[in-house]
């Protein structure tokens, strides 16, 4: 009856210890499960299938976060420059304020000297 289940004939002398009469009563025995494996590997396959989108599209967030931090890093960068190139002109200025100033101090100086002065004799 087991032979007939394999689809070996009753009356056919075969050895049930043979290869190919092992994997065919192992396929025999497992056809009900079969159906399922399928199942379950195609599963498989979709999950990684889903798996596999889901993380491409992770790997793209990253790559557009990464370039939006290159860029705002960038327009700091940029904006520091422009800050340490105003911080340098307002340093300037400065000193030649202060330039400025003490030429003011000796000018002044000069003046109250030049008032204080006895006026020069006049020419005759």
């Amino acid at each position: 009856a087991r032979r007939e289940s394999v689809g070996v004939a009753a009356d056919t002398d075969i050895d049930p210890h043979d290869a190919a009469t092992v994997l065919a009563k192992a396929l025999v025995d497992r056809a009900p499960h079969l159906d399922r494996d399928v199942q379950l590997r195609q599963e498989l396959v979709n999950v990684r299938q889903a798996f596999a989108m889901r993380l491409g599209a992770a790997h793209n967030q990253l790559d557009d976060l990464a370039e939006k931090v290159h860029n705002r890093d960038a327009r700091i960068k940029q904006r520091d420059d422009k800050l340490a190139k105003r911080d340098a002109r307002i340093a300037d200025m400065h000193a030649r304020l202060k330039d400025t100033e003490l030429e003011l101090k000796v000018t002044k100086k000069e003046l109250k000297k030049a008032l204080a002065a006895p006026p020069p004799p006049a020419p005759e």
